[in-house]
């Protein structure tokens, strides 16, 4: 069910006035619901009636996606929100979904979240996960165009549990109440790294990297390896170092695991 939150324009006018200057010029259009399937469907269903760098979030989502077809459900208190954009500069695709996942798990740090990245998207807090990214792109004549969308934990809640251990934000101490402020700081750090390709991202990579230099295990058409994580390339792939030598793996190709 699609919802459109009657107080979108008091949400909007609380997001604005906490951007900065280059975030609030090139945030083009708000859109705000109380309930919808998915932010990043609904971005993509409406892409062509829509300007470069639109916000799509919402209250609920109820069908949302995750890595690997995986559901990603949220609720009042997360935060829940798809940002979509054009570029012509294709060639730093691969890098979109580990430069989001950068400025979001460093943005959290400085609110005292210990957070850390599972290759290539995941964002973690003491191994167990508090968001997630997903990007995708699709090209429209000479331009691509990106979605982007995060999910944050925001409110700890008693019931079933996903597939793996999760956390959320509360219990560090953050509030979200009224999710306007921290989405705020969030498009203030994601909007201008986007404008140009992040040139320190490997380095960035590995203050946050939790496969690195720890032993791993990763499914590669469907046989299983081991090996001790190396951190990313500048392509954005992850490097295991085996007993073969460097294995270079795209998030398409390996599903990660690790020891605890």
């Amino acid at each position: 069910m699609i919802l459109v939150d009657p107080d979108s324009e008091h949400l909007e006018m609380a997001l604005r006035s906490g951007l900065n200057g280059q975030a609030n010029q090139d945030l083009q259009s708000c859109l705000f619901f109380s309930s919808l399937p998915s932010t990043s469907d609904y971005l993509k269903q409406h892409h062509a009636q829509l300007p470069s760098w639109t916000l799509c979030f919402t209250r609920q989502q109820t069908a949302g996606r995750g890595q690997a077809g995986r559901f990603w459900l949220s609720n009042q208190g997360d935060l829940t929100f798809s940002l979509l954009f054009r570029t012509r500069e294709p060639r730093f695709l691969s890098r979109w979904p580990l430069q989001a996942a950068v400025i979001i798990a460093e943005n959290l740090r400085e609110k005292g979240v210990p957070c850390g990245i599972k290759w290539p998207n995941d964002i973690m807090a003491d191994n167990q996960k508090i968001g997630g990214i997903l990007v995708e792109t699709f090209c429209q004549g000479t331009a691509f165009t990106a979605i982007i969308g995060i999910g944050i934990n925001g409110i700890s809640r008693d019931g079933k549990e996903p597939d793996q251990p999760w956390t959320a934000l509360d219990r560090y101490g953050v509030v979200t109440d009224e999710p306007m402020p921290l989405m705020s700081d969030l498009l203030n750090a994601l909007i201008p790294e986007f404008e140009e390709p992040m040139q320190d991202l490997e380095k960035r990579w590995l203050g946050l990297d939790l496969a690195w230099k720890r032993q791993v295990t990763f499914e590669k058409d469907g046989k299983t390896f081991s090996g001790m994580g190396e951190g990313i390339d500048e392509a954005g792939r992850l490097k295991i170092l085996t007993s073969q030598g460097i294995l270079y793996c795209h998030a398409s190709e390996v599903r990660l695991k690790w020891r605890r």
